[in-house]
């Protein structure tokens, strides 16, 4: 019984972080619904611009047609008729859609604001998977990362754009998916999950894939030892995971092919839209989510990931190589929310209309991951590199600030991210100094021990990496 019960205890002890990761964000966002007197809890309901003009009409004729069997290519609900099918593949095609037959007729809204919190809630599990998976370490703090991510500024943003979330929800699977294609030859995570990443919206995926292309390139470049073997299965399995969900795209692109959407128009000449400094301003806490049309991405994802990212750069664990390549590309992400022709680009080949940086969330992905591994290779920071990484942390948010537009970054938002920063740098200087002092206790101790009792020796070195783990769970 003992054993067994042992057992059990590190079972749910190993599943905490994941379980963790997927309830923080499932709770916080019921506390907003409270707050904001959501039904059950209130009057109110979370549409939103076009989810209460189109989503819900559109979800309320597909509950319909599952449960009354009409059919999924044309409608007679819309205006005079409408083809069904395109509309189906853009705004209705997300898997979990189909839960709608549990949905009792007059509870469409319920149905969807419980949507939006589960596929948040599922983005922060499956990013806290990609953790666990990619660094082979179950720490608790997992738990703290996924729910950053879950409850980034796309989330902030676009949680309203309910069709969009399934490829944030997935991005996380796809990612590991394809590390696993080319380190290990396992195929199947891949394929699926971008199956069904470009299923469920087709125009998100357009900027999950290239992010695939770039991830692929710099994973290969540091497993050169998988050879043109990885190559072939990325190609493969890629174009495997299109032709499945080409059962959607290729109607869609027939209607498209009809509408103004058909035309592509090459920016003639690079633009800026705003200042790089300025727009890393956007990663202040409290800062606005952004839908206008000038092209403010919303990048939030943390303060800490600022002081941790720097961190990352100066850490004498991680190699030279690693901090290259996800350095030039954090800085090709920022680079691209700035710039027209990236801009483009990423938003397949189309400039949006209104609701900037639509791939925000691969760049809160990519930047967490970062400041993930620079908090599990802490060993490798010195106390310099504190002091040197909240210097420039905070004098990056200072000029930041200098630079910014009063509505896009305000005084308050400016405030708020130093005290936070400031509070970051204070505990990992304590942590340094508490380490050094304990330690140096422990040498004196042993000193003066060295001839007698060993048992005083060990709780003396338990005690240094007691107060070493505290302060790392406050960190």
């Amino acid at each position: 019984m003992k054993r067994e019960k042992k057992l059990q205890n590190q079972l749910w002890k190993e599943r905490m972080p994941l379980i963790a990761s997927f309830f923080l964000p499932f709770f916080i966002l019921t506390v907003i619904c409270i707050f904001h007197d959501v039904y059950p809890f209130g009057e109110q309901c979370i549409l939103h611009i076009d989810m209460y003009h189109q989503y819900c009409p559109f979800f309320t004729e597909l509950m319909d047609k599952i449960k009354h069997g009409g059919s999924m290519f044309y409608s007679w609900n819309i205006g005079l008729g409408a083809d069904f099918i395109s509309l189906y593949a853009y705004y209705l095609a997300s898997p979990l859609n189909w839960l709608l037959l549990l949905c009792p007729q007059n509870h469409v809204i319920e149905f969807m604001t419980l949507l939006v919190i589960l596929k948040i809630s599922l983005a922060g599990l499956f990013f806290g998977y990609y953790l666990k998976e990619h660094f082979e370490k179950n720490h608790a703090a997992i738990s703290i990362f996924a729910t950053a991510y879950a409850l980034c500024g796309f989330s902030a943003a676009y949680a309203w754009d309910i069709m969009w979330l399934d490829c944030m929800m997935l991005a996380p699977l796809v990612v590991l998916g394809l590390e696993q294609l080319i380190k290990e030859k396992k195929v199947l995570l891949y394929y699926i999950s971008l199956s069904l990443c470009i299923i469920s919206n087709y125009y998100i995926a357009i900027m999950v894939c290239i992010f695939q292309v770039i991830w692929f390139v710099i994973t290969w470049l540091e497993n050169k030892e998988t050879g043109i073997g990885a190559w072939i299965r990325f190609a493969i399995y890629s174009l495997l995971a299109g032709g499945t969900g080409a059962i959607l795209i290729i109607p869609e692109a027939i209607t498209l092919g009809a509408s103004g959407s058909q035309n592509i128009s090459f920016p003639d000449t690079m633009e800026w839209y705003f200042n790089i400094i300025a727009e890393l301003g956007r990663h202040s806490v409290m800062t606005e989510p952004y839908t206008g049309k000038d092209h403010w991405p919303n990048i939030y994802c943390g303060v800490f990931v600022l002081l941790l990212f720097v961190l990352y750069l100066f850490n004498r664990e991680i190699s030279w190589k690693k901090k290259l390549s996800r350095g030039l590309l954090a800085a090709f992400f920022v680079i691209s929310f700035s710039n027209n022709i990236l801009d483009f680009i990423w938003h397949g080949m189309h400039f949006p209309d209104s609701l900037p940086g639509r791939q925000t969330f691969l760049y809160a992905f990519l930047m967490l991951a970062v400041s993930y591994e620079a908090f599990l290779h802490f060993k490798g920071t010195r106390f310099l590199d504190v002091i040197a990484a909240g210097v420039a942390s905070v004098g990056l948010m200072a000029v930041s600030y200098h630079f910014s537009d009063g509505t896009i970054l305000g005084e308050s938002a400016a405030t708020a991210t130093y005290v936070f920063l400031g509070s970051y740098i204070v505990v990992l200087l304590i942590y340094f100094y508490a380490e050094e002092c304990i330690l140096e206790d422990v040498v004196k101790k042993d000193w003066k021990d060295q001839k007698g009792d060993q048992g005083r020796t060990e709780k003396n070195h338990a005690l240094v990496w007691l107060c070493s783990d505290a302060f790392r769970i406050i960190f």
